[in-house]
């Protein structure tokens, strides 16, 4: 459905159908295994859940193992919004979504985001052009495809001489969060391009112009996407997604790599470490995902000092996730077990 009031402004569709659940799922699974999303502190769930942080991505449990090669074939697909892929893995794709197909709740949700979308749609466009005048007439279209997988948002970036819009937008997608990815993908690729700034650094910029503009348009604001990923609550949450990934057998689901006495997360480098805090991570690397008790790193660290207690451990991992935020890592890698120890995800 499309809704416009001035000729003026971009034209806006909202829509959902399987072919756009099944691309989506396939955009998924050509980008999960390259752990994009996992190194800016993504969880990876098969479904959502009351309360689930906003900044999950959601791949559906589904009989990939049906359809041959799956991994291999989506590994080779150029990942773009909506996705481009051989009609014949996008109908296999459909073929195993469509036994979980349940169009009224897409209906459901397709009527809550219209009905929000055209009670704000004119002042967005009329607060937007006339704080950045230089962009209006930049953006002609916005295509909103509602799908029950991926994160609660996805876009293309505008560059060059596109003016159209298309968004992937999960059914629990807030309003504020459309706004939000519409800012971001006219305004990103200039920050990115031009002014260098990071992706953390053009998140929080978007989560600003939310926050303190005309342009958040007077909605309910949910939590910002930083906030969202540097939430410690969800060490729960964070341990069922690496169990689910080891399940579908993503490769690297362990973004920590040790060589001599060089440690990457991903592609950060972490070489801002003490003599202490270097000893500290790598007795936990040494047990990933399992708990190392007191007792083993007081032994590591301090070797036979009796007189070193709980609390001198307690300082140095505060020092140790201090060190591991100060070079780039923004979510809680090392999760404390009251009584126990430490453990490292």
């Amino acid at each position: 459905m499309t809704s416009s009031k001035r000729a003026s402004h971009p034209t806006t569709t909202i829509s959902y159908d399987i072919e756009h659940e099944a691309r989506r799922i396939l955009y998924l699974a050509a980008k999960l295994p390259t752990r994009a999303y996992q190194e800016r502190g993504f969880l990876i769930l098969p479904k959502l859940e009351p309360g689930l942080s906003k900044n999950t991505v959601i791949f559906p449990d589904l009989a990939y193992d049906s359809i041959p090669d799956f991994w291999f074939r989506t590994s080779r697909l150029e990942l773009s919004t909506p996705i481009t892929a051989p009609p014949a893995l996008i109908n296999e794709t459909i073929d195993i979504v469509r036994p979980a197909w349940r169009e009224n709740i897409y209906a459901k949700a397709h009527k809550r985001l219209l009905d929000q979308w055209q009670g704000i749609e004119e002042r967005f466009w009329s607060n937007l052009f006339t704080l950045f005048p230089s962009y209006s007439g930049q953006v002609k279209q916005v295509f909103i495809y509602l799908t029950q997988s991926g994160s609660t948002t996805s876009f293309q970036l505008l560059r060059g001489d596109a003016d159209t819009i298309h968004i992937l937008a999960r059914l629990d997608t807030p309003i504020d969060k459309i706004l939000w990815s519409i800012l971001t993908a006219i305004f990103r690729a200039k920050m990115q391009d031009s002014m260098n700034y990071s992706w953390s650094e053009s998140q929080a910029t978007i989560d600003w112009l939310i926050e303190e503009s005309s342009l958040n348009c007077g909605v309910n604001l949910t939590t910002a996407t930083i906030t969202q990923i540097r939430n410690p609550q969800i060490a729960k949450w964070r341990q069922d997604s690496l169990e689910y990934q080891k399940k579908l057998g993503f490769s690297g689901t362990n973004l920590w790599t040790q060589k001599l006495d060089l440690i990457h997360y991903g592609s950060i480098k972490i070489d801002n470490l003490s003599h202490n805090e270097q000893l500290l991570l790598e007795v936990l690397l040494a047990s990933y995902g399992k708990t190392v008790s007191n007792n083993e790193i007081m032994n590591h660290l301090w070797q036979d000092n009796y007189e070193i207690s709980n609390w001198a451990i307690t300082k140095q991992v505060q020092r140790l996730r201090t060190k591991l935020k100060s070079a780039g890592i923004n979510h809680p890698v090392i999760q404390a077990h009251r009584g126990q120890g430490y453990s490292i995800i």
